[in-house]
């Protein structure tokens, strides 16, 4: 932490004098922003990316950092038209486009962030990436009900990237949710294989076997979670 910490100030002694020799340069004052904000100088980070956006509006990079700084802060209403506006001056930049799906989620607009996910789904070309897009994808349908497309989602999740154990549990609870016992047992047993030391698995394979009446079985995957402490 020491060498983080000297060389942010380094980082931002540098920039400072960058604005000084050229205080239109935008690059500087959004190097400042995000310095100051690893640094954890709230108010200069945000001060520092304002400025940047009044000196170039029109710079999606600026945009797209004043919309994550707001984003950090929680302050999702004041994030939203930056991140709007990253999008519309870089539609194929998929970092702001997820950001932007983030965004309406913490709002509470889960049908805009489901559009705005499937764009980046259809714009992201990284394996791992476009994994994680369909996983929160699939966290989606869920929270509005439409199994069919969070089992879609999750499924392609796996497909693009097979070690995804989030992916693996969202499968689960999807089938537990729709009562398809034997599908979910299916991926509890394979949860329970890959990370054998998560309570939550075994609860979960206990429900879903008490309801298929194996109530035997049931409570020794009940008692191995409370031995785990779970």
């Amino acid at each position: 932490m020491d060498e983080k910490d000297a060389a942010l100030k380094k980082a931002i002694a540098t920039y400072e004098v960058s604005v000084r020799i050229k205080p239109d340069e935008v690059q500087s004052y959004i190097m400042l922003s995000t310095c100051n904000h690893y640094a954890g100088n709230t108010d200069k980070s945000e001060n520092y990316i304002l400025k940047a956006i009044k000196l170039s509006p029109n710079d999606a990079k600026a945009n797209l950092t004043a919309g994550q700084i707001f984003m950090q802060k929680q302050e999702f209403e004041t994030a939203l038209p930056y991140m709007q506006k990253a999008v519309e001056l870089e539609p194929s930049n998929t970092k702001s486009i997820r950001n932007l799906a983030q965004i309406y989620y913490d709002m509470g607009q889960l049908e805009k962030s489901i559009q705005t996910y499937e764009v980046a789904i259809d714009k992201e070309t990284d394996r791992e990436v476009k994994a994680d897009l369909y996983f929160n994808l699939g966290i989606l349908y869920n929270k509005v009900g439409n199994l069919e497309e969070a089992e879609y989602n999750f499924t392609n999740a796996l497909d693009e990237n097979p070690d995804d154990v989030e992916a693996v549990m969202g499968m689960a609870q999807v089938f537990e949710n729709a009562e398809k016992w034997r599908k979910a047992e299916k991926f509890y047993r394979e949860l329970i294989a890959i990370d054998p030391d998560n309570p939550d698995h075994y609860r979960g394979m206990s429900r879903v076997l008490l309801q298929q009446g194996e109530p035997d079985e049931s409570l020794r995957y009940l008692e191995k979670a409370k031995r785990l402490g779970g």
